[in-house]
């Protein structure tokens, strides 16, 4: 065994979640925005739902899913941690692209069907710079999406290899810890809504005026997408190099 199997079995595995997350969430939201206009007679205009968010979760849920998988599976076939962590990033990079299209169709399709249908679809994209149903608008989209949903295929990754290098006491911690981290990011970011005329100075004021140059210009924001997918995988790499592979309970 060496790469191509493992990429192919991956990609495989990954394009069925893909494909039956998307089919499910499709069929949600269609089914929420039928129900409200069953109940009730009020509702005017469009239900909209943000799929680029709800993609990017699910790659996240991926990375973390596959990477221990693929390496026990290589390292049991005499295939390097390289070889076996290269096959998974590729297959899972791959997905994530497919899934970005698929997002970047959707979107596409709600613009154009606007006013037939009474639900839309936004991707990271529109809900930042605006929709723009142009081709080179939906190609930005699609190149945004794709990082989007594939840097979320390193950090879950991450965190999956990180776990499996830490005892049962530190994975607490770690948990637990990253509860907290949140619980924090989110205060943090309730105060920087509610004072953003008087963030002007201190560390509130530079996130602020980060936020903002992310949001001028889709580059941007691919150039900050694209740098935390390489710090990701550079981690995975370093977690990987001397992690016990471990059985599949650890």
């Amino acid at each position: 065994m060496n790469f191509r199997p493992i990429f192919r079995n991956r990609f495989k595995d990954d394009m069925k979640g893909v494909a039956l997350f998307m089919a499910l969430l499709l069929l949600f939201n269609a089914f929420i925005v039928s129900l409200l206009l069953v109940v009730s007679a009020q509702v005017q205009g469009q239900a909209f739902s943000n799929f680029s968010v709800a993609m990017s979760c699910f790659t996240l849920a991926i990375g973390a899913a596959t990477v221990r998988e693929d390496l026990r599976l290589g390292i049991q076939n005499g295939v390097s941690r390289g070889t076996s962590l290269t096959a998974c990033f590729a297959a899972n990079a791959a997905a994530a692209l497919v899934a970005a299209l698929g997002v970047t169709l959707v979107e596409w399709a709600c613009i154009y069907l606007r006013g037939t249908v009474r639900i839309g679809f936004y991707s990271i994209f529109a809900l930042v710079y605006g929709e723009d149903a142009s081709v080179p608008g939906q190609l930005r989209s699609l190149l945004l999406n794709f990082l989007w949903c594939g840097s979320m295929v390193f950090v879950g990754s991450f965190l999956s290899l990180i776990y499996w290098r830490l005892s049962k006491f530190w994975r607490w911690v770690v948990s637990l810890g990253m509860g907290a981290a949140a619980l924090l990011l989110l205060n943090a970011a309730i105060i920087l809504l509610l004072n953003a005329s008087k963030a002007s100075a201190g560390f509130l004021g530079w996130l602020l005026s980060f936020i903002r140059w992310l949001g001028e210009a889709p580059l941007n924001l691919v150039v900050f997408l694209a740098g935390i997918a390489a710090a990701f995988a550079i981690f995975d790499w370093l977690l990987t190099r001397r992690a016990p592979i471990t059985g599949a309970t650890a």
